[in-house]
């Protein structure tokens, strides 16, 4: 099952990332991150919502229609967010997690904002506090939505795991 899902999971990456063509620059680091990134998350959520449709097929087909779409969205967050951006929603990120509460952030310099709210708190099985979040970016009045997770290291940081 694990090999099934896994292989489910990069497939999908693969062909998004593959699909996005120009947006694996090495000159834009934060376009092909934000390929990369989203069409993984894409495939995991197309993965889910597939499988709760009809079955280990749907599942399939979920997955790679979710991560061809997730690389789009992905690629154009990150074509679109410069480093200011990234910084803030960085740091948005880490005191949601810290504090386990909604926090805004907003660039003035580019009118990019957003917010980042846990969705759910639990333990994985070493025991360290995890939570599952939701980051809302808005660039030129279009939102767009991140999901992630994370888990809280003993020395006090947060290590980002697939869900």
């Amino acid at each position: 099952m694990r090999l099934r899902f896994a292989t489910v999971l990069l497939v999908p990456a693969f062909l998004a990332a593959c699909a996005a063509g120009p947006a694996l620059d090495p000159n834009r680091p934060k376009q092909t991150a934000g390929t990369v990134l989203g069409g993984i998350g894409g495939a995991v959520a197309g993965y889910y919502i597939g499988k709760a449709a009809g079955g280990q097929s749907e599942a399939a087909v979920g997955a790679v229609l979710g991560g061809l779409l997730g690389a789009a969205l992905g690629g154009e967050i990150g074509r679109t967010l410069d480093e200011m951006d990234r910084l803030k929603m960085e740091q948005a990120t880490r005191t949601s997690l810290d504090e386990g509460r909604r926090i805004e952030w907003y660039n003035e310099e580019s009118g990019h904002g957003g917010y980042v709210e846990p969705i759910r708190t639990g333990r994985d099985d070493r025991g360290r506090l995890c939570r599952e979040y939701r980051h809302v970016v808005e660039i030129d009045g279009r939102q767009e939505i991140i999901r992630g997770m994370a888990c809280r290291n003993p020395d006090g940081t947060w290590e980002p795991v697939n869900s």
